[in-house]
């Protein structure tokens, strides 16, 4: 991004590079099937062939930017499924937010302020509380950074917080609300109408994925057909599109329609490190203190020098 927009967007490319996009759509390559390897080799090819003898105008944020379309390669269509990935995946921020209120309730009254799926117990039986507090994770502001054990007694009933720890607790609870996690209840939906009560004696689907509001939009329709082959049925289907990606996420054919939506299911772990206080690039394995695996990105910036980047 900073290489078009400039400064502005180095901390979102520090982020990625950081969590290492490309290099994981470079090893899911590497393990794909050769016929799905050549499907996204075609599809790659078309939109460069496209660029390349096209005269149709470019979109206008092209002309407004001053670029020019680079040249797509298999790896970005597996890099952009990465970060659909990375986008609908968001429990991270609700591992966070339990890190983040533990500060000032306790372990039940968190299990009543995030329960568990209807039915389902708590996460875990532990007292995560006293674990985290055990580990000296909540230090004051201006405390010493070694690994001290808070002791500081936090009632768990939340009916005797002190104001300030309230008001702390409501403006962390919303900020994590508003942008770190996965909130229930504004997901996607779908549904199907039985045969048996439509005028055509066929089912209905109907589908809404909440996906974010975007320009350019997220979603490209588009019908996709090509003839019968040697051991091929002829393809015939139309729906909604990812771009970048060579297939339709939902659509239908003659006989089959189908939707998608996201079930914010558990799909990531944050870890805590134990950094070496006298060795910053190493850090605590049950083997003994190890030396931090490192590389080095480079992040081109529009108007700048590149910036050197040391994951």
């Amino acid at each position: 991004l900073s290489e078009v927009f400039g400064a502005a967007t180095l901390d979102t490319d520090r982020l990625l590079r950081t969590l290492g996009i490309m290099r994981a759509a470079q090893a899911q390559w590497d393990r794909m099937d050769p016929a799905d390897q050549a499907l996204i080799n075609a599809y790659a090819r078309g939109i460069n062939a496209f660029h390349a003898q096209s005269r149709q105008a470019l979109p206008p944020e092209f002309h407004v930017l001053d670029v020019k379309p680079g040249e797509w390669t298999a790896l970005d269509s597996m890099g952009w499924a990465i970060m659909m990935a990375l986008d609908l995946g968001g429990n991270w921020g609700n591992e966070f937010a339990r890190l983040s209120v533990l500060q000032h309730i306790g372990t039940p009254q968190l299990w009543q302020l995030m329960p568990a799926y209807p039915g389902e117990a708590p996460a875990t039986s532990l007292d995560l509380a006293q674990l985290y507090r055990g580990l000296g994770l909540y230090k004051s502001a201006g405390s010493a950074p070694a690994a001290t054990t808070r002791t500081t007694a936090l009632s768990a009933d939340p009916s005797t917080l002190t104001e300030t720890l309230r008001a702390r607790l409501a403006a962390d609870t919303v900020a994590w609300a508003q942008g770190l996690g996965h909130v229930e209840g504004k997901g996607s939906n779908n549904w199907v109408v039985a045969g048996g009560r439509t005028v055509s004696g066929k089912p209905l689907l109907a589908n809404d994925p909440h996906l974010g509001l975007s320009a350019p939009a997220i979603w490209y329709f588009a019908r996709l057909k090509a003839p019968a082959a040697a051991g091929r049925p002829a393809l015939d289907v139309i729906g909604a599109t990812l771009p970048g990606m060579p297939g339709v996420v939902l659509g239908r054919t003659a006989g089959v329609a189908w939707g998608f939506t996201n079930t914010g299911p558990d799909v990531q772990d944050l870890y805590l490190e134990q950094i070496r206080p006298d060795q910053p690039d190493e850090y605590r394995t049950p083997q003994g203190w190890a030396a931090f695996a490192t590389r080095d990105e480079v992040i081109r910036v529009k108007g700048q020098p590149d910036e050197a980047l040391k994951v």
